[in-house]
């Protein structure tokens, strides 16, 4: 699925976001910009909704307010375009009522009588989309938000919507029931520039007319129920805040405006997956066995991002990905065929290549030697071990006799046995390096070894 934003990831009026899959495509929302916003410089030229092929093309509506309904009247009536039965009707007696003395609300409202409705908690497809609309909680009655669903892949659209309300302690009810835990999010981001403000409920609101966006505090809540890999926020004027209030626990994605993302799921055998990884202190789970120069150490906090078609589309995820900038230790494309490793690139925070894995090549020779791993005996290094950043010496790279030693460590086997395991370690299990940890710690996986091995590839500068 591929998910670009035309309009919103730095303004809060006239969002328009579009879903693509195997050609079919979902737009959502398509308004007017927000009075006192920058004006808009051109009018949007979009395949598939302003022009082109529309055959397999929809537009799903939020909500009935102008900035998310407000240009439906420039679109083609061949369009199909789907709102919630009581939005369409609300907005319609609003629009009745404007009409007479405003040319632009009439032909709003004559666009609006050949929408089509849903029925929130029903779900209904479209092509290659399965959507779920369910009802969010907002000051304007007849909010929606979406799961969107394609080829497996799993994404939430909120809409405009707040917790605070009348609606909002049945939200975990609605999330657990209709949505579930998502892939990715496309949230509404409108008050982060008021994240502290004080959100007063519907009932206080009763005197008092207010928006009524999600306060951030609350969005929290939110992110916990739906779990999403990454989140990708719109609707707001300052993306990169938003970021950094969510950023140490969620990566964010922050496009441009014509910017994508595109991930996959279910791949088959061939894989591309992106990583970030950054290091964090240990929780109480972990056990020093032994710290004789109070060496420090960390775990290894490595987030997922998604699999991706193409080895571009994982390095653009990247390059657009906000997350734990005071903890970054780096970033990972991974790409498997047939499922054994193929090409491994890991990258400095920078985007400098730090290490290189490419299939072929790292077996040890008929003398049982292995290739140089490009680090010196004693030399000091923070090595990636069961998921823990261990300051370590080299001792060198992985040979035979180490490894018969290895596999012998609980007890004598037979050399047959020794050649029929060694005869089936991948080209990958090769690319290590034989370390000795200068810090003793007990993981879940047990004590970590004396003498152990570590991939080549996630063995870092060594830093005190």
């Amino acid at each position: 699925m591929k998910i670009t934003v035309y309009r919103g990831t730095d303004r809060i009026g006239g969002c328009v976001t579009e879903y693509e899959s195997n050609g079919w495509k979902l737009f959502v929302d398509y308004g007017e910009q927000l009075s006192g916003e920058p004006v808009f410089n051109n009018a949007l030229e979009i395949d598939g909704l302003t022009c082109g092929d529309l055959s397999k093309s929809a537009l799903l509506i939020t909500l009935y307010h102008g900035d998310h309904i407000g240009k439906i009247a420039d679109l083609a009536p061949e369009l199909p375009i789907f709102m919630g039965r009581d939005s369409k009707e609300i907005a319609q007696e609003l629009l009745d009522n404007l009409s007479p003395a405003n040319d632009e609300c009439r032909f709003v409202a004559e666009r609006l009588g050949i929408v089509r409705t849903f029925v929130p908690g029903e779900k209904f497809s479209f092509g290659e989309f399965r959507i779920m609309p369910i009802v969010i909680d907002h000051s304007a009655f007849g909010a929606y938000a979406f799961r969107i669903e394609a080829k497996k892949l799993k994404v939430f659209h909120t809409g405009d919507f707040c917790i605070h309300g009348f609606g909002g302690s049945k939200l975990s009810q609605l999330i657990g029931k209709y949505v579930g835990k998502v892939d990715y999010m496309v949230c509404v981001a409108t008050n982060v520039n008021s994240p502290a403000a004080t959100i007063k409920s519907e009932h206080e609101l009763q005197k008092e007319f207010g928006i009524g966006h999600c306060d951030m505090a609350s969005l929290d809540e939110l992110l916990d129920m739906l779990k999403p890999k990454a989140i990708i926020p719109i609707h707001t004027d300052n993306p990169r805040h938003f970021a950094d209030m969510f950023c140490e626990k969620w990566p964010m994605i922050l496009l441009e405006d014509g910017e994508s993302f595109s991930a996959i799921r279910d791949p088959g055998f061939d894989t591309t997956t992106a990583f970030v990884m950054a290091f964090q202190t240990p929780d109480n789970s972990y056990e020093v066995i032994d710290n004789p120069e109070n060496l420090h150490w960390w775990t290894v906090d490595k987030k997922f991002l998604g699999e991706f078609m193409w080895w571009d589309d994982a390095d653009s995820a990247l390059h657009h990905v906000v997350y734990a900038p005071k903890r970054l230790l780096g970033y990972s494309i991974e790409s498997d065929e047939d499922m054994a490793p193929f090409l491994y690139v890991v990258y400095n925070p920078d985007f400098t290549e730090h290490s290189e894995y490419t299939e072929g090549g790292h077996k040890p020779d008929d003398e049982g030697k292995q290739a140089d791993c490009g680090y010196v005996p004693g030399q000091r290094v923070l090595a990636v071990i069961d998921d823990v950043l261990v300051p370590c010496e080299i001792i060198g790279p992985l040979t035979v006799d180490f490894l018969r030693k290895d596999f012998n460590k609980d007890g004598p086997r037979s050399e047959e046995d020794f050649q029929e395991y060694k005869s089936d370690l991948w080209d990958w299990d090769w690319d290590e390096v034989v370390v000795r940890p200068l810090v003793k710690i007990k993981t879940e996986f047990g004590e970590i070894a004396s003498d152990t091995t570590a991939k080549r590839i996630f063995i870092f500068p060594y830093k005190g």
